[in-house]
């Protein structure tokens, strides 16, 4: 309470920072999408160019193409844990590991169901109606054994990069350890963070080999269950192990792996804009300023549209391999947009002050970056389209 016996304005503005935080935890899947669905149809156009090939190669082509899948949206969906802006921001607050732990994991559930779901469906997508029934079922089997045994261990992942992510006696093993593997291109501590994502994926491939190796060979039979209960059980008992190794390291983590992050980053700079930029109107200035300071290289990411819409053009014939490089440069291209629709909150605060309609100040992307966003995949789109077709 204050003189006057009111709340402390203090005490009311950290509880609108705190609750700002939150919901921005909350949120997700976040950006990560476009990553995944162009991995996944990468994926599902090198299936659908084996679709005859034998059921051998179907199931090695399953198991090489879904860990590039998980990996593709993967900082995306771990992000809340360690790596969020507001994850430092809520360290000194009154918040239980539980609930660090679970603001987090909500958000992650969110991106691994959307994840879970395109990578289930790349497979029938692709080889649905080119295969017999009972072998499609037994490759999407397949496939959702992978992602079951990934959605056990990917909280592992930022539980392992907690606990490792401390800062450790230099006579340790595991502060050597740290040392060693970060080759002085970042901090001892951080070095987790460059080896835990392809760790903890390349744990859940290592479990679920035996129970795919167990249905290839001895099928859906008895003789198969210890192979798929046994990695089953030892991925489940990982996951309870994970909230409490997240508890142990988070509060040493969090700050170290910010300052590791604003070391490699640098000074803040402002990159410079074109000069053609200042000419336009309010709303496609600030658009454009976003888009070019966003994401790095964007004018490179439409060089990069440009050439793969000629490769459409001039492939003959149109073959996977330019459809799969489109549809990358495309997710590419696509990405500053998503950030930007992201940002529409804060656009919509900062809009808000100045003199423009009221339509202008809800912080959407205005026509400029719409065009932007929506003109370059609608041309590649139709060029495929026309080449298909002929």
């Amino acid at each position: 309470m204050d003189a006057t016996g009111g709340p402390r304005a203090g005490s009311a503005s950290a509880a609108e920072d705190r609750r700002r935080a939150l919901r921005a935890l909350r949120r997700g899947p976040g950006p990560g999408w476009l990553a995944v669905v162009a991995a996944a149809a990468a994926w599902g156009l090198i299936l659908a160019s084996d679709a005859d090939a034998p059921p051998e190669t179907l199931r090695a082509l399953l198991f090489a193409g879904a860990p590039f899948v998980l990996l593709a949206g993967l900082h995306s969906r771990l992000e809340g844990y360690l790596h969020a802006p507001q994850r430092l921001a809520l360290l000194p607050l009154a918040v239980a590991p539980g609930e660090h732990w679970a603001l987090a994991r909500a958000r992650h559930r969110r991106g691994l169901a959307l994840t879970l779901a395109i990578a289930a469906l790349t497979p029938v997508v692709a080889l649905g109606g080119r295969v017999p029934p009972a072998l499609l079922a037994a490759l999407v089997g397949d496939v959702l054994w992978i992602l079951a045994l990934a959605a056990l261990c990917e909280p592992l992942i930022p539980a392992a990069a907690a606990w490792l992510g401390r800062r450790f006696p230099p006579g340790s093993s595991v502060g050597e350890l740290q040392r060693s593997l970060g080759g002085g291109w970042t901090s001892p501590e951080a070095t987790v963070h460059l080896y835990a994502p392809a760790l903890g994926i390349a744990l859940a491939l290592a479990l679920a080999m035996p129970g795919e190796l167990a249905l290839e060979l001895r099928g859906a039979t008895p003789a198969a269950l210890p192979w798929l209960l046994g990695p089953l059980a030892l991925a489940g008992l990982l996951r309870l192990v994970a909230p409490r190794l997240y508890a142990i390291g988070l509060w040493e983590a969090v700050p170290r792996l910010a300052e590791a992050t604003r070391s490699l980053a640098g000074p803040p700079e402002v990159e410079p804009v074109p000069a053609l930029v200042d000419r336009l109107g309010p709303i496609a200035r600030l658009d454009l300023r976003q888009l070019l300071r966003l994401r790095p290289l964007f004018v490179g990411r439409l060089a990069l549209v440009a050439l793969v819409i000629a490769w459409a053009l001039r492939a003959r014939p149109l073959g996977p391999a330019p459809l799969i490089a489109g549809l990358l440069a495309l997710a590419l291209w696509l990405a500053p947009f998503a950030e930007l629709h992201r940002q529409r909150r804060a656009r919509a605060r900062l809009l808000g002050a100045l003199p423009l309609a009221a339509p202008l100040r809800r912080g959407r992307p205005g026509p400029v970056a719409l065009a932007l966003a929506i003109l370059p995949p609608l041309a590649w789109l139709a060029i495929v389209a026309a080449r298909l077709l002929a």
